[in-house]
Order: structure tokens, then C-alpha cells, then sequence
């Protein structure tokens, strides 16, 4: 017995040289090039298949916990430092994050100009629409913009100038960190945020022997290739959210609701889509719990209070206008027209929260259930989906897996095809979205099975 440990351990550790490969050509493929993407995607899914295959060797090596654990997580350290130097990537929000950092770090408020505001007063455009204060600020801003040449040449770079940024702030204070400690170093900000994807690994490990669960679900995230490549190789700071609803896990498994509640105020502080699982929470956290949450809020909130309204203008302005690789929501958009397919989605997660907010759940693997399903389903319903979204669900699939939303994070990497010049692009989207819609439904059909709803023929 000891032997064959040892020998799928040493299995799994191939894999993990395997994979150092994959991830190596991985970061030589990361282009928005036409030519480059197709190579990329066979790449990325040669990754996600060695996640499967190390998920069906580790499976068998939870007797070792602490091996398997060491294991796990230094092939996955070492995936995320291949593609840290990596400069090319799949979109240009760093931009934004170096320039909200930059504002952040001088001590000025990200949300309260726009940087088209900025470019038109270096430019000149007059200013007798802004009060005395507002041009002072705004003369600062231009002189951070074009403190030397790279920053002129990173805030050229800003995608949507005219929308006020987007990002909560939690996400302000990580770039604002990474700025001070190295301005305008993208590979330092992506290195913080791998450190920062330690601390959610070793949290989900916690949480794992918490709850007495197999060790190896751990692989789920350590060995995404989507968070691999959405964190170490892109930079998007989700995985700032992630590590606070990681955090909020570990509480939830210590039975400690009330500071579960803080730790979930800090993941809507990172990033909003936390927001839909508090009326899950709500009745099991209690009073105590929802003046912790309220509490933390306010504190993240009150050092950009006084940009009012702009705090959440660019936020509306998202929500509002942009439309892309929508799942569900485009089926209802299609009878609805989009107003009516946001006013529907909308109408559906509220019900689904006010039924989960009704029935209280004691069961804890039944409640990270639910939160996992109304995390899924607020992807579905979104207008916009976008694949570092769909890591949102690796902390909850690790701790409660689920075929369906495993199969998703790699499939939403086809997400990438959008960006082939001159492809037809009508097969993208149900490429994307049919194999989870029909995995979906074989899992519902197998529950309502084995739940008795649903005879076999005959009986």
C-alpha cells in the first residue's frame, strides 16, 4: 500500500513536469494575434485536461495528506511564475489598474474623474464647468498622467476613457500597493496577486480538513488553467475576491458566522458579485453578524465617500450598456429585448434568494450548495460573462464539486474566439454554452432519480 502511494504520487509529480510544458508554451501563445489564438486554446485545453488527469491520479493519494498538499501546491506556484514575465495578454484592463493605482497611491480618489476628463484638461478644454477645488484636483491628475513617458504611454492605453472606473475599493488599495512598491510594474502587481492566490490555496486547504473532505478537490483551483491564466498571465484582481470568500469558507466550516460575515462585507468590497449571497446568509450570520457586515462596508467605503454618486457612476454605466458571450440572458433577450431580459434575470435571482432567505438552512454542505448554485446562476443571468468571471466558482466547486461548473471553467475559454479577425461567429456561444446546458440537465435528471420524483419505467 505504501509503495503504490509513493508511486501515484510520483505520477502526479510527472504531471506536474508535464505541465510546467504546457504552461510554458501556454505563456508563448497569450496574443490577441488571429494566428495566435487557435494555438492558444489547444494549449489551454491540453491544460485543463492534465487538471482531470491529475484530479482522477490524486484521488487515490489522500492517504498522504501532507505530500499531496506539498505536491498540489508547488506545481501550481510553479505554473502561476511561468506566466508572470509574460507581457502579451488576452485584453488591456491593466491599464486601468495601473492608473487607478497610480491616482490611488498620490492620494487622490480613482472614482472621482473619468480619464477622458483628465485628457481634456491637458489638453486644454475649458474648465468653468468644474468648481475651483475640482480644477486643482484635475491639474494633479495631469501631472501624474504625464509624469514621465510610461506612464503618458500606460494611461493612452486606458480602455473606455470616458467611464469612471469600475473597480470596489479593496481592488483600489491593491493597486495602490503594487504602485508604491513598484510603479507601473505589471509583473510586480501579477506577483502580488499570486501571493494573494497562496493565501486563498492554503485557506481552501483549511477548509478542506475542516470538513473532513478529500484533500485533492484542492486541485480545482491550485491547477486551474483559467486561474492560472486569468491571474498570473492576465492580471484580472478577482483573485483579491477570491481570497476573502475563501476566507469566509474557513469561517463557515469553524462555525464562526459572525466574522464569516465580515469576511463576506470584504468580498463585495473586492468585488460585487458577493452581494447576492448575503440573503443566504443573512438569518444564519444574525444581528450581530449583519452590524459586522454593515460595519466592514462603511470602513472600506469611507475613504472615497466624498466622490458621492461617482462612486458607483462607472458601475451603472456597466451594468447598463455592456452586453457580451451572455449565457442564459440571451435566450431571454431574444422574446424580452434587453431591458426586459435584465428586468427577468433580475426578477429570478431575487426570487432565488427570497426562497433561500425564507428556508434557513442548518445543513452546512446544503448551504454551500446553494451559494454555489446562486453564484451559477447570476453567471447565467448575467448580460456579460467574461472568463475570469467564471473563476468566482473555484473556492465553493472545491469545496463542493460539481460536474457541470467543472467542465465550465474550461470551456469558457473558447470565450477567446471573439477575437479571430473575420471569423463567423455564431457558433461561439452554443459551442460554449450546449455542453454545460446538456450536462446540466443530466445531473438534474440523475437527482430527480435518486430523489424518487422521477420512476424508472416499469416500477
Amino acid at each position: 500500500m505504501y509503495h503504490m502511494g509513493m508511486k501515484r504520487l510520483c505520477a502526479l509529480a510527472g504531471l506536474g513536469l508535464v505541465g510546467s510544458v504546457l504552461y510554458w508554451q501556454l505563456a508563448a501563445n497569450l496574443s490577441l494575434d488571429s494566428e495566435v489564438i487557435p494555438r492558444f486554446l489547444i494549449w489551454f485545453g491540453l491544460c485543463f485536461a492534465l487538471q482531470l488527469a491529475a484530479l482522477w491520479i490524486a484521488r487515490r493519494i489522500d492517504d498522504r495528506p501532507i505530500q499531496l498538499a506539498a505536491a498540489i501546491l508547488v506545481f501550481g506556484l510553479l505554473f502561476r511564475g511561468l506566466l508572470l514575465p509574460v507581457a502579451q495578454i488576452h485584453d488591456d484592463d491593466v491599464h486601468r489598474f495601473l492608473w487607478d493605482g497610480r491616482v490611488t497611491a498620490a492620494g487622490e480618489n480613482p472614482y472621482r474623474f473619468s480619464p477622458q476628463e483628465v485628457y481634456d484638461a491637458s489638453n486644454g478644454r475649458p474648465l468653468d464647468a468644474y468648481s475651483s477645488s475640482e480644477r486643482e484636483r484635475l491639474g494633479r491628475l495631469v501631472e501624474l498622467a504625464n509624469e514621465n513617458r510610461a506612464t503618458e504611454k500606460n494611461f493612452a492605453g486606458i480602455n473606455y476613457p470616458g467611464v469612471k472606473t469600475v473597480y470596489p475599493p479593496f481592488c483600489q488599495w491593491l493597486f495602490g500597493g503594487a504602485h508604491v512598491i513598484s510603479p507601473e510594474s505589471f509583473v510586480l502587481y501579477k506577483f502580488l496577486l499570486c501571493m494573494i492566490e497562496l493565501a486563498t490555496m492554503l485557506l481552501l486547504l483549511c477548509t478542506l480538513r475542516r470538513l473532513d473532505a478529500p484533500i485533492h478537490w484542492l486541485l480545482l483551483h491550485a491547477w486551474s488553467p483559467l486561474a492560472i491564466k486569468e491571474f498570473a498571465g492576465t492580471g484580472h484582481h478577482d483573485a483579491l475576491a477570491l481570497l476573502f470568500l475563501s476566507l469566509c469558507l474557513y469561517l463557515l466550516a469553524a462555525e464562526r458566522v459572525r466574522l464569516a460575515a465580515g469576511a463576506l462585507a470584504a468580498t463585495v468590497l473586492s468585488k460585487l458579485f458577493a452581494l447576492v449571497l448575503l440573503p443566504l446568509l443573512l438569518r444564519r450570520m444574525g444581528r450581530g453578524g449583519l452590524a459586522l457586515f454593515l460595519l466592514v462596508l462603511a470602513i472600506g467605503l469611507l475613504p472615497f465617500a466624498d466622490a458621492g454618486p461617482d462612486l458607483v457612476s462607472g458601475l451603472t454605466t456597466f451594468g447598463k450598456q455592456w452586453e457580451f458571450n451572455a449565457g442564459l440572458y440571451s435566450l431571454l433577450a431574444i422574446p424580452l429585448g434587453p431591458r426586459g431580459a435584465r428586468a427577468a434575470a433580475a426578477a429570478l435571482l431575487l426570487a432565488l434568494a427570497g426562497f433561500c432567505f425564507c428556508r434557513e438552512e442548518t445543513s452546512l454542505p446544503i448551504l454551500l450548495d446553494r451559494l454555489l448554485g446562486m453564484l451559477a446562476l447570476l453567471l447565467l443571468l448575467s448580460p456579460v460573462v467574461d472568463p475570469w468571471y467564471v473563476t468566482w466558482l473555484l473556492p465553493l466547486l472545491v469545496v463542493r464539486p460539481f460536474g457541470p461548473l467543472i467542465a465550465w471553467t474550461g470551456l469558457v475559454a473558447l470565450h477567446y474566439c471573439y477575437f479571430i479577425q473575420d471569423a463567423d461567429q455564431w457558433w461561439i456561444r452554443p459551442l460554449q454554452y450546449l455542453p454545460l446546458y446538456v450536462y446540466l440537465a443530466l445531473e438534474g435528471w440523475r437527482w430527480c432519480r435518486r430523489s424518487g420524483i422521477v420512476r424508472p419505467a416499469g416500477k
